[in-house]
């Protein structure tokens, strides 16, 4: 029996559902959805795309679906799971939980609600994640004390993408923070956390400067992996300049995988989980886990990455069969 998917998207990745010969703005994304389509058939998997918006009690008002070469617009489709691929928000929250109750949703809400609280991440797993305070102007001398490096990183409690994290010296804490919004310091949306130097790189790979590692798990088994070097400083995001390595799996570091197994262990309680675990070596080679992120991209680059993204993709569709 053939098995409805509906893949979700906000209005970053698709234009308006009519008039359109692909929903995707992307065309790097939209060729590896076409993949995802393609392979989805064959695991007995109709794989539909969609705007958030057009989803209503385990239908979708409109959706594209892609068949021989083209892509086609139809409606009201009965569908049996979504594949969330649609932002975190107030608006948003509310309908995720509610996909949850009606039919299926992958992702589940709590865990992305999890991995978008850099917070929360931390007190789950103390051991593996750098010392991480909520900043608070009035603990200041408390947090000060418990901060062990002489520089420390700023960052939004949620974000993404290395958006407004800074490094600074922990002397100028209490300057920064006056400077910061008052009310997200109140909040609690503001983290201090220790810096963790990752500039004596990782031997076992080659490199020897600044890094991230990321590795892509679908269900606790690593998909794919590579790494993110900054072009200048310690951020080394792709949308802030970081150049992207690919990495094969039995390349990765023992203490890496064992790291992100005793932490997807943990993670287990969701039945069904995507997402990536970025990390970084400091100067004795131990790894550090700096994030996880629940929607890691599917969209396709150059010809090293799409190899690696097929084998994602192909992992993603068999946990949705």
């Amino acid at each position: 029996m053939t098995k409805k998917v509906a893949v979700l998207w906000d209005e970053r990745y698709i234009q308006g559902n009519s008039g359109y010969d692909s929903p995707f703005l992307n065309g790097k994304l939209r060729k590896a959805m076409e993949y995802m389509t393609k392979r989805g058939r064959k695991k007995g998997l109709d794989i539909y795309t969609a705007h958030f918006s057009s989803y209503k009690k385990g239908r979708l008002k409109e959706a594209y679906f892609f068949r021989k070469g083209r892509w086609s617009l139809t409606h009201n489709v009965k569908i049996d799971l979504v594949f969330d691929k649609f932002y975190f928000t107030e608006e948003t929250k509310d309908l995720k939980y509610r996909i949850s109750k009606e039919i299926s949703i992958f992702n589940e809400p709590e865990f992305e609600e999890l991995c978008k609280d850099k917070y929360r991440l931390y007190q789950r797993f103390p051991e593996k994640i750098p010392k991480t305070f909520k900043a608070d102007i009035r603990k200041i001398e408390n947090i000060y004390e418990k901060i062990k490096t002489e520089k420390v990183v700023v960052k939004p409690r949620f974000g993404s993408a290395g958006e407004s994290v800074e490094i600074i010296e922990k002397k100028d804490m209490v300057k920064k923070l006056e400077g910061l919004d008052k009310k997200r310091l109140e909040a609690g949306d503001i983290l201090l956390q220790e810096f963790k130097d990752s500039s004596s790189g990782i031997p076992s790979l080659g490199i020897k400067n600044v890094h991230d590692l990321r590795i892509i798990l679908v269900n606790g088994k690593p998909s794919y992996s590579f790494l993110r070097i900054p072009d200048k400083g310690y951020v080394s995001n792709v949308s802030r300049g970081g150049k992207i390595k690919a990495v094969n799996l039995e390349e990765i570091p023992e203490e890496a995988i064992e790291m992100v197994e005793e932490v997807d262990k943990v993670l287990s309680c969701y039945e069904n989980r995507i997402y990536s675990a970025d990390l970084i070596f400091d100067a004795d080679g131990r790894p550090w886990i700096i994030e996880l992120n629940s929607k890691p991209g599917i969209k396709f680059a150059d010809d090293q990455v799409t190899e690696t993204k097929k084998c994602f993709i192909d992992d993603i569709v068999k946990t949705l069969a």
